[in-house]
């Protein structure tokens, strides 16, 4: 409000008690608006132009000695504008009014309306005066209890002889620049608080040359290093990198060991296979890969007469049959179409008979196509010349003589599958013998000899131990002592280079050159 609220004589007669010796208890207890523009005394005992209505939503409380702060609330529909106001005891006696020729409160029909009064009291204990009971909501805050004040504005702060209104951060900074700035841009106080070589750093992109004058110039993307005032590391040298690629000697040194574990020492032991069947083992070799055709020529040589008598040293072969590991041998052979022909041997002079349609002379015969025939005993009964009955022919009886025989023609296959067998070898030996060929040829005369040796394509040979009858095999395995691995680390790493940035704070940096 612009006016002040005046306190009226009635008021004060309430407060001081008659014989001057102190304070009366006070209980403001409503609240009263009306429309009158004036500038009312303390002799004012009423409203001049009162609403018809009354507030009793008045509350408060001392905040200091002689201070207290009052709150008058009004949460009706009515819709009005104020120009006065006054504060009443509970008989009905004006205490306090205020007037003012804009309007105090101007309130709408769906609004609050909330007044607030702040009285200091000269040589009156402000605990002497009570209020409805209205909760205290919002006290003004003082020094020592906390309330509600307004903000100054910078005027006010830049004034300062205001002792109840808050001063902002912002507005006491302004304050600040403005009072020392002068100060700090004379060039005896910059020189002594910031001479020349001196650096700035903020957060603020705002230059020290604005904030103090000088000359500076802009430091970026460099950290600040305590050297030591020499080489390298003298004032104003620069260096240093963002990142840095080790090479091999800037590893520390160090070595990697990798090892097995120890597979423990094996005694030497002998695994003894099954007995297996009477069978035979094939051993091929590796493929000989294919040969082109050639023609090798002897050199020519005189004339002469191949003679002479070769004699081995009596000796023997052995071959071994290379370790073919565990296996069960299996698998079907098969030969080509063929047949065979065998030869008898000389018999002596005989003749033959024939076995034609026959029926049974008794029960004790069965017919059979062959030449002779079994009775129902399985004996054989054979043909001669002499016989003649059941339907037989013989031949007339020939000198000494043989018989040539020949199968029909037949493609063999054969499926075989052993036991399984353990890892094992063969070894094969033929008959000790001793060798010897004698030969003499024809006289020669001087001559050579082509030999011409045929392509061949990519092969292998396959041999055939003889077949033994039943039998195991026996392998023995040697000792083997405690023994590890040695291993070998590969490479890992790709030499990228390594950013060597700690943690910082970025900020703007100036130095003094002048």
């Amino acid at each position: 409000m612009a006016n002040a609220l005046v306190i009226t004589d009635a008021g004060l007669d309430r407060m001081i008690r008659p014989d001057q010796s102190g304070t009366d208890a006070v209980r403001i207890s409503t609240c009263r608006f009306g429309s009158g523009k004036w500038n009312p005394t303390k002799a004012a005992t009423a409203l001049k132009t009162p609403f018809s209505w009354t507030l009793g939503t008045v509350s408060g409380g001392a905040v200091a000695g002689n201070q207290i702060h009052i709150e008058v609330t009004d949460g009706s529909e009515r819709s009005y504008t104020a120009y006065e106001v006054g504060l009443f005891d509970s008989d009905g006696i004006l205490i306090a009014i205020a007037s003012q020729s804009t309007p105090i409160i101007n309130k709408a029909a769906a609004s609050t309306a909330m007044i607030t009064f702040d009285i200091a009291l000269e040589n009156l204990d402000a605990e002497s005066i009570s209020f409805g009971d209205t909760t205290y909501v919002n006290p003004s805050a003082t020094e020592t209890k906390e309330g509600v004040a307004e903000i100054a504005t910078q005027a006010e702060v830049d004034a300062g002889t205001d002792d109840h209104r808050f001063v902002t951060p912002k507005k006491l900074a302004a304050w600040i620049v403005s009072k020392l700035a002068p100060y700090l841009k004379t060039s005896q106080l910059l020189n002594k608080t910031w001479p020349v070589g001196s650096v700035y750093m903020s957060v603020s992109s705002t230059s020290p040359e604005t904030l103090f004058g000088g000359t500076w110039t802009r430091l970026q993307d460099c950290f600040l290093y305590a050297g030591t005032g020499t080489g390298d590391y003298a004032p104003g040298k620069t260096g240093g990198a963002k990142t840095v690629t080790l090479a091999a000697a800037n590893m520390p040194k160090h070595s990697h060991t990798v090892t097995s574990a120890d597979a423990g020492a094996k005694a030497a032991s002998t695994v003894t296979s099954t007995s297996d069947g009477k069978h035979s083992h094939t051993v091929m070799t590796s493929d000989a890969g294919a040969k082109a055709a050639s023609t090798v020529t002897s050199t020519t040589a005189g004339g002469h007469t191949p003679a002479g008598k070769i004699t081995g040293g009596k000796h023997t072969h052995t071959a071994t049959v290379a370790n073919a590991g565990g296996h069960t041998p299996a698998g079907t052979i098969s030969g080509g179409a063929h047949k065979h022909t065998a030869t008898t041997e000389s018999a002596g002079a005989h003749v033959h008979g024939a076995l034609g349609e026959m029926y049974k002379k008794d029960t004790k015969y069965e017919k059979y196509a062959h030449n002779g025939f079994y009775d129902t005993s399985n004996n054989h009964h054979g043909l001669d010349s002499g016989d003649n009955d059941n339907s037989l022919w013989n031949t007339t009886k020939n000198g000494a003589h043989t018989h040539t025989m020949t199968t029909a023609n037949a493609t063999p296959s054969m499926t075989f599958k052993g036991t399984a067998v353990s890892a094992h070898k063969h070894t094969v030996t033929n008959a000790d013998a001793t060798p010897s060929m004698t030969f003499t040829g024809t006289a020669v005369s001087a001559h050579s000899h082509n030999v011409t040796v045929p392509a061949i394509a990519a092969h292998s040979h396959a041999a055939n131990c003889t077949e033994q009858a039943a039998h195991s095999h026996k392998v023995t395995v040697p000792a083997i002592a405690a023994h590890s691995h040695a291993m070998t680390c590969g490479t890992a790493g790709s030499g990228s280079a390594v950013n060597i940035m700690p943690p910082f704070l970025a900020v703007y940096m100036w130095r003094r050159t002048a």
